[in-house]
């Protein structure tokens, strides 16, 4: 039976995963991505790699056919002349090249943390490291490095990370000159389609690893998007992915750019579109909220506790403890909250107020025309039922209730069947290597005042 290696690192977490040819998975090890203010501490990144790796690959003990990484979008990794790494993450604020042909050209609106705006603060700071510098490339590649001395990157990463032209799918000089970068064309990793095997195994991450020399190595993709092909059913839904970041994405078949939505990139090729809109705003507001104000409850106790707790329409929570990008004035805060309110309420008006949000944004596909018939949802809210139902009617489309856990590691695995040839496309290896999902139906409709009210407070909350 095949086996490959799935490696998923996030600003959180990195993990490794041996995963069968059915889903199944044998092993799963995690350690702490080493972010450090808004620098990534490679060292210790790499240590963390080749330590997990081991570990999944001795549990698991069999041969791995494959293997393919995923990892956190933009941010900005790079070696040097002399074989020096470094990286900087994609929660930087660099100074902003906010030239409006940007967004025409790369389909992203434009934030400090993309790589782009990253390296001109190198250079206009650092000018001596700037001309120093080798090779960029993004999380997932430089784990590619680690493991290989391979360098190159996938069109999702490139496209989401601002780097292509979505007119051509390529580099465009035009795009470094606006960022004052012309002379950083050589800088820019080759491109290739995410299951396109560019390295393999060297025999130094071998001896590190347990792995064996030679196994191939897929270029991998932006987590986002693996997260998405792990949930399942990814051509014909709305993807909500409801974690720390609330990640809102639909898939189309030809580009579409739109200024209100925060990126429009490539999916798993140059021929499969995709909008994503997010930001900061979601399941961070109940982890903070547990931690600070509830740290005696447990999550399944806050979740019984909001499904005793009905519909309030005078409590509403505003969930912008991280001020997105569309509303940069915006705060958090509870609206309506009075005596008689308890911890049921309150962790219910969190719960609500997430589900708005997403809803809000995924409101933004549906202005330009793009509506789908369901919801995949995943992350942490997907865990909770009364949630998953919560989405439902705030939405009014049915929700599927992603059942697998792990799902950025999954979506690797499913890429390293198809470059491996065990599956002839992804459509197969997904309908195999994923499981069922519940579906929750919309029920009467209880929200539709109270989302109205909702973007009402929004407005008058960031006007005070």
């Amino acid at each position: 039976m095949p086996c490959y290696l799935a490696i998923d690192c996030g600003l959180t977490q990195i993990k490794a995963a041996v995963i069968d040819d059915t889903g199944r998975v044998l092993s799963l090890f995690g350690a702490t991505t080493p972010v450090r203010g808004t620098a990534i501490d490679v060292d210790a990144l790499t240590e963390n790699l080749y330590r997990v790796i081991g570990q999944a690959i001795k549990q698991a003990n069999v041969e791995v056919s494959h293997i393919c990484a995923a990892g956190h979008g933009n941010g900005l990794y790079y070696i040097t002349r002399d074989g020096r790494t470094a990286a900087v993450s994609s929660m930087a604020t660099a100074p902003i090249c906010n030239d409006p042909q940007l967004i025409q050209l790369t389909g992203q609106s434009c934030w400090g943390g993309q790589p782009l705006q990253i390296l001109r603060q190198i250079k206009n700071e650092q000018p001596d490291l700037y001309t120093q510098i080798d090779k960029i490339m993004f999380c997932k590649d430089f784990l590619v490095y680690l493991l290989s001395g391979k360098i190159g990157t996938d069109y999702s990463d490139a496209s989401a990370g601002a780097l292509l032209d979505v007119s051509t799918n390529d580099y465009s000089p035009q795009i470094l000159q606006i960022h004052g970068l012309s002379d950083a064309r050589d800088m820019l990793p080759q491109l290739y389609r995410s299951y396109e095997s560019y390295a393999t195994v060297s025999a130094t991450a071998a001896q590190l690893t347990g792995l064996s020399e030679g196994t191939p190595i897929c270029a991998g993709m932006f987590d986002v998007n693996a997260c998405i092909l792990g949930a399942g059913d990814y051509t014909e839904s709305f993807q909500l992915i409801a974690g720390t970041w609330g990640i809102n994405a639909v898939i189309t078949g030809h580009p579409v750019t739109c200024p209100t939505v925060t990126q429009a990139c490539l999916f798993l090729s140059p021929e499969q579109h995709m909008l994503i809109d997010s930001a900061p705003v979601s399941c961070v507001n109940l982890e903070w909220l547990m931690s600070h104000i509830f740290p005696d409850l447990t999550y399944d106790q806050a979740n019984s506790l909001v499904a005793q707790c009905p519909i309030d329409q005078r409590l509403f929570y505003l969930p912008y403890l991280y001020a997105p990008m569309d509303m940069p004035q915006a705060r958090a805060g509870f609206i309506g909250l009075d005596r008689d309110h308890g911890p049921g309420d309150m962790i219910r008006a969190v719960f609500e107020g997430i589900a708005f949000e997403h809803r809000r944004r995924v409101d933004k596909f549906r202005a330009v025309g793009l509506e789908r018939p369901r919801v995949v949802l995943s992350g942490g809210a997907a865990k909770s039922e009364i949630w998953c139902q919560m989405f439902a009617d705030i939405l009014r489309i049915p929700v599927e209730q992603t059942a697998q856990a792990q799902a950025g590691l999954l979506g690797c695995a499913i890429t390293c069947a198809v470059a491996h040839g065990d599956y002839p496309h992804y459509a197969q290896a997904v309908s195999r290597m994923t499981e069922d999902r519940r579906v929750f139906f919309p029920g009467d409709d209880l929200y539709n005042e109270k989302y109205k009210q909702f973007l009402k407070e929004i407005t008058s909350w960031i006007t005070k």
